[in-house]
């Protein structure tokens, strides 16, 4: 749930200021606000030292494999061992991009030969000109003969060849191939001396790779240090006094009280004055925050005035994801997968695992009863896994695409009617809650619309019923006032559109189906066209193998995309749309240096 957030400004005299921002830090509750925009001198100095160690911690990552004894320094000595880095790492750059320069320019000799220029210049002081071309056959047999040329190379559509002239230049109708300006053999040499230095800080990367941890460290002092300057200089000054406002959930109003009279400083709380700079902190028991990398991974947050719907979301992405992956065997897969690294990564956040063992076990469910086993009809006819079939779903019978069509619409149905409930419930007081029920009235009026004209279903008498009723009951109370008519003018052009695009939300859902059949029906091609010439060598199994392998593999990594395109899309854009959901939210971030806009901090809610 989305905790309640109180706004606070803190006074406090000039001389406590260093201190009493200390414990606000040492407190960890605050969200700060500047009150000005931060600018100081030393900010100014912490950032340019930042810039450089952020830069020396880019380039010896790679290195960091190779780390042998760890060791320490002091402070500056990692800012100058930055800067060396930097520079080193400069040096690299221009000695590469020389490289590929010089490289270009021996290229020319791989084609050419061994040429001398200076036997070439020689042969002009004579007055005897070599010009050097790249012509096809076509016009080479063209110019053959009327002009001394010596051919190169021949290759299918190209020829090289050079033209030989006394007294005054070639002046023949093709451009020329322009001559390196570097010879042969000081190519070499230089490419060697750039290869050596190259060698050399490749080398000092590595040897002091063993400070890497430490310059870690100093990164997170630094980035702390940064953050304290940046609120005592976004305080602002009023003669003797220095205020600083920022936002704290309610249930730790107590500890910034503590502070506060511990300082001796002056507080004021209330409401926030504005929700959308209000931040947001969430918290939920953890068996519901494995949905968090998905929100994570999206870069998305509900505003402060809007709903929390990580439950929603959790539950229905998870029946999506099942749907449009679509087979047990692909489950089993990933549920195997996600054990085995796991176990690798014990210490790794628990989220993204318990997460993927979620989605795993209900993608084995769902394959499970609609008999999809990597593809292979013949392993769904096993008596064992035959009896686990739900005959109305089957993935192999033709009477189940209907009743599968009808169940997307029935999902998409519940799902907007729990988006027009969770809104109806913020106001449960107001005359205006029977519009959400009207919303409700007009989605399982439509729901029966799909059916009938997407299906062909007959269309229930009391289908028309909810649709009027419920057209009605938003028309009168979306916009309740004492003129009933005014009010419901004013919303008549856009309720059109919104009834029309009900239906389409509705119909949205259809997508579930969509992607689940067409990627049966690719694992089973894949499976027809391995197995379709027999197995009955090792050649034709290894070509069997390899065909399921890719096949397999493709329809994977298309389902993974469908996931995201289309699961995630129906609980970003129908649902969240339904509920009013912009997703423009604040993540809280405490002074503390640690993000906390999906944690829990300081309690615990499983």
């Amino acid at each position: 749930m989305i905790e309640k957030m109180k706004k606070l400004t803190l006074i406090v005299t000039e001389k406590e200021r260093d201190s009493f921002i200390q414990q606000l830090r040492t407190a960890g509750v605050l969200h700060i606000k500047p009150s000005q925009s931060p600018v100081s001198c030393d900010i100014n100095t912490v950032v340019e030292q930042l810039t450089i160690v952020d830069r020396a911690i880019s380039i010896l990552t790679p290195y960091n494999h190779k780390l042998g004894s760890v060791r320490d320094s002091s402070d500056a000595a990692y800012v100058e061992l930055s800067r060396t880095i930097a520079n080193k790492h400069s040096q690299l750059e221009e000695l590469d991009s020389l490289r590929k320069t010089l490289e270009a320019q021996l290229n020319w000799y791989s084609g050419w030969g061994t040429v001398s220029l200076e036997d070439i210049k020689r042969f002009e002081q004579k007055g005897i000109f070599l010009s050097f071309y790249k012509t096809s056959p076509d016009e080479y047999k063209r110019i053959k003969g009327t002009a001394p040329i010596i051919t190169i190379k021949k290759e299918k559509h190209l020829i090289w060849f050079v033209e030989i002239c006394y007294k005054e230049p070639s002046v023949l109708p093709f451009e020329k191939i322009e001559l390196p300006e570097i010879s042969y053999q000081k190519l070499k040499a230089d490419l060697e001396k750039i290869s050596v230095a190259q060698q050399g800080i490749f080398d000092y990367f590595t040897a002091n790779a063993a400070y890497f941890p430490g310059l870690q460290n100093y990164q997170k002092k630094m980035q702390a240090n940064l953050k304290l300057l940046q609120v005592k200089h976004g305080m602002h000054e009023e003669s003797q006094f220095s205020y600083v406002q920022g936002y704290c959930p309610e249930k730790f109003l107590k500890v910034i009280i503590e502070v506060a009279e511990k300082s001796a400083a002056g507080y004021v709380i209330e409401p926030p004055d504005d929700v959308s700079d209000t931040p947001v902190y969430i918290t939920n028991p953890k068996w519901i925050r494995i949905i968090d990398p998905i929100f994570k991974f999206m870069n998305t947050f509900p505003g402060y005035d809007e709903h929390d719907v990580s439950l929603v979301f959790l539950i229905f992405f998870s029946i999506f994801f099942a749907m449009l992956i679509g087979d047990a065997g692909y489950g089993l897969l990933f549920l195997g997968i996600t054990f085995l690294v796991r176990q690798k990564y014990k210490t790794a956040p628990s989220e993204p695992f318990f997460l993927l063992y979620t989605l795993s076990i209900l993608t084995i469910i769902w394959g499970a009863i609609t008999g999809s086993w990597f593809g292979f009809e013949k392993i769904a006819q096993l008596p064992f896994f035959n009896s686990l079939i739900i005959a109305q779903l089957s993935s192999f019978s033709e009477g189940s695409r209907d009743n599968i069509i009808s169940l997307c619409f029935l999902l998409g149905a519940i799902q907007l009617t729990i988006a027009h409930i969770l809104k109806g419930l913020r106001i449960a007081n107001s005359i205006k809650v029977l519009a959400q029920l009207g919303w409700i009235s007009i989605i399982w009026g439509m729901f029966f619309a799909a059916g009938t004209l997407v299906l062909g279903n007959p269309f229930p008498a009391y289908g028309g019923g909810l649709l009027i009723t419920g057209i009605g009951l938003v028309l009168i109370f979306a916009n309740f006032q004492k003129n009933i008519i005014k009010g419901s003018v004013s919303i008549l052009p856009n309720l059109i559109l919104d009834v029309i695009s009900s239906f389409s939300d509705v119909v949205s859902y259809l997508r579930l189906f969509a992607v689940g059949y067409a990627s049966a029906i690719m694992s089973a091609s894949f499976n027809e066209m391995a197995l379709a010439g027999g197995v009955d060598s090792v050649v034709s199994g290894l070509i069997a193998a390899t065909i399921l392998f890719l096949g397999h593999s493709l329809n994977i990594i298309l389902g993974f995309m469908a996931v995201i395109v289309h699961g995630v899309r129906l609980n970003m854009l129908e649902f969240s749309g339904h509920l009013g959901i912009s997703w423009n939210g604040k993540y809280y971030q405490p002074f503390d240096g640690i993000e906390h806009g999906r944690e829990q901090k300081g309690e615990n809610n499983e």
